[in-house]
């Protein structure tokens, strides 16, 4: 296959180098033409794989490639880049210049009215104002239109008479715009001060309340605690009233046995006393019975010795 399109260096070649010439126009062209035999077959898929292969290798390496690039282009730029502070001074500067330019460039409404009566030819109507104005990039409201025509006409550099505004020659007082800014200064710095004033307030009446609450939570802590030993108190002095009581009630019950026992003792004496005392008398009455008995027992025998005597004689 592909024979007809390899040029042969020679006639003489060998099988292998056939083998190889056609492969290499295998991966040259990637159509496949007509069924082949089972070698060639497999050959060609091998030489299909290694394709792919080159394939992924190629990818690969642009895609590395291209990292490196991105590396290197993010290298130059950090190396390009001034440092945050530089960066941060410069747009600073670029927006002082471009307030200061758009300073310039911009006027107030009382100068635009101004050049627009000039333009007018010194005397114009309310509404060919506004209509100057509103063709020359200034849209004002008639509110505010008013309003500034009052202001002008208050400092005396415009007069109205027959419904036409008119110019009367003096100038636009300067003063008024520096005691504009002045006034601007002020109301920013008073805001701030007052801003500040009110944090101030808002940080105190929070400290306060912290203080408050930590003060009210020390206080409920210490009358916690009081209550506790005064609970404790309470109990101890109950409990010392109650072993008072107790030893008092030992202490009656002793007294009160003691004088029982003191009672029993007075009366065993007593009983004892008496019964030795009515022994004695017992024994005293029973020795006068027997002494009475002798007594009456003598008198009996000597009346009967005098009986018998009186017998006898």
């Amino acid at each position: 296959m592909y024979l007809h399109k390899i040029k042969l260096p020679s006639q003489k070649m060998t099988l292998e180098e056939i083998i190889a010439a056609e492969e290499e126009t295998r991966v040259e062209e990637t159509e496949v033409v007509a069924p082949e035999p089972a070698g060639k077959k497999r050959r060609a898929r091998k030489a299909k794989k290694g394709k792919k292969k080159a394939k992924k290798a190629k990818k690969g390496k642009k895609k590395s490639k291209k990292a490196r690039k991105s590396r290197k282009a993010s290298k130059k730029s950090r190396k390009a880049r001034k440092p945050r502070r530089a960066r941060k001074a410069k747009k600073a500067r670029k927006a002082r210049k471009s307030r200061k330019a758009g300073k310039k460039a911009r006027r107030s409404l009382a100068q635009r009215v101004m050049s627009a009566l000039r333009a007018l030819k010194g005397k114009a109507t309310f509404a060919a104002i506004r209509k100057f104005l509103n063709s020359h990039g200034a849209s004002v409201s008639k509110r505010r239109l008013r309003r500034v025509l009052r202001q002008l006409r208050k400092q005396k550099v415009v007069k109205l008479s027959k419904g036409k505004y008119s110019l009367t020659g003096k100038k636009l007082s300067k003063q008024s715009k520096a005691k504009k800014a002045r006034k601007a200064r002020k109301s920013k710095k008073s805001k701030k001060s007052r801003k500040g004033k009110k944090k101030a307030k808002k940080s105190k009446k929070k400290k306060s309340k912290k203080a408050k609450k930590s003060k009210k939570a020390k206080k409920s802590k210490k009358k916690a605690k009081k209550a506790k030993k005064a609970k404790k108190a309470k109990k101890a002095k109950k409990a010392k009233k109650a072993k008072k009581a107790k030893k008092a009630k030992k202490a009656k019950k002793a007294k009160k046995s003691r004088k029982a026992k003191k009672s029993k003792k007075a009366r065993k004496v007593r009983k004892a006393r008496k019964s030795k005392k009515s022994k004695k008398a017992k024994k005293a009455k029973k020795a006068k019975k027997a002494k009475k008995a002798k007594k009456v027992a003598k008198k009996s025998r000597k009346a009967r010795r005098n009986r018998r005597r009186v017998a006898r004689k």
